[in-house]
């Protein structure tokens, strides 16, 4: 197949200029002309009769000397060969080019110049080419001809790197390093390129060297190499020692760690060994001590945080606090300026019997629930029209006992009873632990809270404690009610034994003899040996702990027969001074009062030490007791919110055991009323000045200094804040009897059995709460039963008989009796049958000996006993009760009467 027709080309041919030098073979060499010499080098370079990478400096040198440059092809590397690495080059003479620095104003000397081949051959610049030169032709032309001519003679030696001439200027010497050779270094690798053929005999030697110097545990060792070399060619093994170390090149260094005793690479590795586990122990600990301390500061800074939070927390609650409690007192100052107008109107009690005393104390008390809620009477407050009833209890209560006190106030002509009272419990008092009041089981019950809030909202309410704590007053301002008690700071200032007296010297009554706010142990016996020796007559003396009750904390000391005293009855006068006296009685008092001293409660105090710390921790009083005691009537009152004193009632305490209340008896008829009731006037007013109102008790003390003494004296010994059991017990008794009349001369009660009918006095007694472990076991149901066939009953026309105090069922063991007569003979006569048929329903259990935080009803028994005392000789309990009498056998150890026919 044949192609298109071939056309010629139409691009023009490039000529060269004349007289220029082409480089292409195939082209003829071109005449160096006397006109191309005259116009220079620069204009044979241009015109290409002188190659570019020429040397051209010959021609600038004048007689022999070297030319400051010279001149030669620059190389131009492609940039991937930028990052390789090359040999080093040398120049030679030994410098390197690097390193080159020109020096102009200096002529250079020649020291020993080599010939010079340059890379491209000027064989075409011969003599033949010099032809055109003539014999008129000047020294420049002559000097460029020869230039031109000797570039072709001068040759070049071939290239040295720097591995040729570290193999041949190397003195061979390598490192051995802790026992081994540092085989990447230059010096070693020039070693073995130098000695090629030994090599095999070398690496013996060099194995041998690494065993010697680990051996030794030589920590570096420069080796000469062709001493190695040498030992290699002569011995193939069994090298020496000496031989090894000559060819060490440092021997100085190395031969006295040789030579050194005890120097060998197994003590060096045990040494290194131990060394690294006494770092590594110590880094432990280092870090181990370190881990600690920071889980100690984590702890720290956890610590503080949390208590940061808490305190602040704590601020704020305290503000909210704070804030609240101002809010109430504003609203407590309004409840006070209106109280005559409130007791007028519709309102709600809220009545907390809580008995708010320390922890140790309530932890120590028997049967808390049960005196917590032993005074239910105070439903009777319904007696007033306008009063709602909101009864917090401290547990729920059984619906017989509500039932029974219901009851009892619908005999006492109340209306409307189970509308007009409401019964709450705390939701938690399960869960509440031992010991805790019955506010504080309040406060822990949310739900209760919001009930009560519920309850209250929109009505006149004020909350009536038992003993006030804290914690009432927390209550108070967390429902935001008023409260018509003593606040807590009052309290525990005025309401103590210390406090007691500065109340009564303020009313300006007459007190025992003593003195009070005691803290230490040398001024008690400092004043109670300075008060024996003033007031001789008084034989006994009473130590009183500030915060305790109901003669708790309450010892006594018999001084008749101190020796001081029996040798003051026989000094004559003048004889001794009387601070000598007081001294040695001081001395003898500290001997033996550890010995002297009654505990009143033992299961309380085990001995004098336990009650002398709580007598120096709390403070206390030192009281004289008389001689010849008479009776101790108790004064209740109320002091109303406006000032008012109102006297409730005077009762006759009965002690069970000394200085132990444990019932009453009404009336009294040993002191006249009028003075008991001036004196309780101004107890009461000085009360209010000091911030008490409320229920307030005073205990009086009446005895006669001597026998001549015909009217007895009165003393006011004791000041108790809140309402008490006994006073509650009264407050029941006057409800009973249905609006009954009181004589002001005599305090006497009467009321009326029927309408129309004379009014007749009405007496009482009361046995304060009975409890007893064994109680429980008595059914509840078979007990009043049995009342029912002993004639223990209540007559309701009559308003006598027996009415039972019930906390709650007999499964609580706790049980009171309040026994009513037409005087107090009858009264007692109730109050021994109801003491007997309990005593009969235990059986052997009631003869058993229990501590007084167990049972009191060896207590209640002797107090029984100590009624039927007081009357008349043998007369028969029912003497002025006509109700037939038989004789029967003793059952506490007196001559009884059981009654065969009921009361009607």
């Amino acid at each position: 197949m044949s192609g298109p027709p071939h056309r010629a080309s139409s691009a023009k041919i490039k000529r060269e200029p004349k007289g220029y030098q082409s480089t292409k073979p195939h082209h003829p060499p071109t005449v160096v002309t006397q006109r191309d010499l005259t116009k220079g080098i620069f204009h044979c370079v241009q015109r290409g009769l002188i190659p570019h990478h020429a040397d051209v400096s010959l021609a600038f040198t004048e007689n022999g000397k070297l030319p400051p440059l010279c001149v030669e092809p620059v190389l131009f590397h492609h940039p991937s060969e930028t990052l390789e690495r090359r040999e080093l080059l040398t120049l030679d003479h030994g410098l390197s080019a690097v390193t080159a620095k020109f020096d102009l104003a200096n002529p250079v000397v020649k020291t020993s110049p080599k010939p010079y081949q340059p890379k491209t051959q000027l064989a075409q610049y011969g003599p033949e080419s010099h032809g055109a030169l003539g014999p008129n032709a000047s020294d420049a032309e002559k000097k460029v001809a020869s230039l031109i001519s000797d570039l072709g003679k001068k040759t070049r030696d071939p290239t040295r790197t720097y591995q040729d001439l570290l193999d041949m200027y190397s003195l061979h010497e390598f490192i051995i390093r802790r026992g081994k050779t540092l085989s990447s270094t230059p010096e070693f690798l020039s070693y073995q390129r130098s000695f090629p053929k030994e090599w095999a005999g070398i690496q013996l030697v060099i194995k041998a060297l690494e065993e010697l110097l680990l051996e030794y545990a030589i920590p570096l060792a420069y080796i000469d190499g062709k001493k190695v070399a040498a030992l290699a060619v002569k011995k193939m093994k069994g090298y020496t020692n000496d031989e090894l170390v000559e060819c060490i090149a440092n021997r100085d260094e190395v031969v006295p760690l040789i030579n050194k005793p005890h120097r060998s690479a197994k003590l060096t590795k045990a040494a290194t060994t131990i060394q690294a586990t006494f770092r590594m122990y110590r880094q432990r600990c280092r870090y181990l001590d370190l881990c600690y301390r920071n889980e100690c500061a984590r702890i720290i800074q956890k610590m503080w945080h949390s208590h940061r939070r808490h305190s602040n927390t704590r601020s704020l609650i305290l503000q909210h606090q704070f804030e609240l409690e101002d809010a109430w007192r504003q609203l407590q100052d309004q409840f006070i300026r209106d109280w005559d107008i409130i007791v007028t109107r519709p309102r709600v009690i809220i009545h907390v019997p809580s008995l708010s005393y320390t922890e140790q104390q309530v932890k120590s008390m028997p049967y808390l629930g049960c005196q917590q809620n032993g005074q239910m009477a105070r439903l009777c407050d319904l007696v007033d029209q306008n009063v709602e009833i909101l009864y917090i209890a401290p547990y729920p209560l059984e619906r017989e006992t509500i039932t029974y006190h219901e009851r009892l106030m619908m005999g006492a002509g109340v209306q409307n009873v189970e509308a007009r009272v409401t019964i709450m419990h705390p939701e938690n008092h399960k869960r509440v632990a031992r010991g805790m009041s019955l506010t504080r089981s309040i406060l822990c019950s949310d739900r209760l809270l919001k009930r009560i809030s519920a309850f209250i909202k929109g009505k006149t309410a004020y909350i009536v404690p038992g003993v006030v704590g804290p914690e009432d007053l927390t209550l108070a301002a967390k429902l935001m009610v008023p409260l018509l008690g003593t606040l807590p700071g009052v309290r525990g200032t005025f309401c103590t034994k210390s406090g007691a007296k500065r109340v009564f010297e303020a009313a300006d009554v007459v007190t025992p003899i003593g003195v009070h706010d005691l803290y230490r142990n040398d001024e008690l016996l400092s004043m109670l040996a300075k008060y024996v020796l003033r007031y001789p007559e008084f034989p006994r003396w009473l130590l009183k702990i500030n915060h305790e009750f109901q003669g708790r904390g309450t010892a006594y000391v018999d001084v008749k027969r101190l020796k001081t005293l029996q040798m003051k009855d026989n000094v004559q006068p003048g004889e001794m001074d009387i601070e000598e006296l007081r001294s040695q009685l001081r001395v003898e008092l500290a001997e033996s009062i550890a010995k002297r001293v009654k505990l009143v409660s033992p299961h309380l105090y085990s001995d004098w030490d336990a009650f002398l710390q709580a007598f120096m921790e709390y403070g206390g009083v030192l009281e004289a007791v008389p001689g010849d005691v008479v009776g101790s009537p108790t004064a209740h009152l109320f002091i109303h919110p406006s000032g008012k004193v109102e006297l409730t009632c005077v009762q006759e305490q009965v002690f069970a055991s000394p200085y132990v209340v444990q019932g009453a008896t009404f009336p009294q008829t040993l002191v006249p009323h009028a003075a008991i009731r001036d004196a309780v006037v101004a107890i009461g007013a000085a009360c209010r000045q000091k911030g008490i109102m409320g229920y307030v008790s005073v205990d009086f003390v009446l005895y006669k200094k001597d026998k001549k003494d015909y009217l007895p004296r009165l003393w006011a010994v004791g000041l108790e804040v809140g309402p008490t059991n006994n006073a509650v017990a009264h407050r029941l008794f006057a409800t009973i009897c249905n609006s009954p009349k009181v004589d002001e001369d005599t305090g006497e009660l009467f009321c009326s059995p029927y309408p129309g009918a004379r009014p007749e006095p009405r007496c009482y007694v009361y046995s304060g709460l009975t409890y007893h472990p064994y109680i429980s076991s008595i059914r509840h149901g078979i007990f009043f039963g049995l009342c029912k066939q002993k004639g223990i009953s209540f007559d309701v026309q009559e308003r006598t008989g027996t009415l039972f105090q019930m906390p709650d069922t007999l499964l609580k063991n706790c049980i009171g009796t309040l026994c009513m007569g037409r005087n107090s003979d009858e009264a007692i006569s109730h109050f021994w049958c109801a003491i007997e048929l309990l005593y009969q329903q235990l059986g052997d259990a009631a003869a058993l000996t229990y501590q007084r935080d167990e049972s009191n009803l060896q207590d209640v028994v002797e107090v029984c006993k100590e009624l039927n005392r007081r009357r008349l000789g043998v007369v028969p309990i029912f003497a002025t009760n006509p109700i037939k009498t038989v004789p029967r056998k003793p059952v506490f150890g007196l001559q009884t009467m059981t009654k065969v026919t009921a009361l009607v």
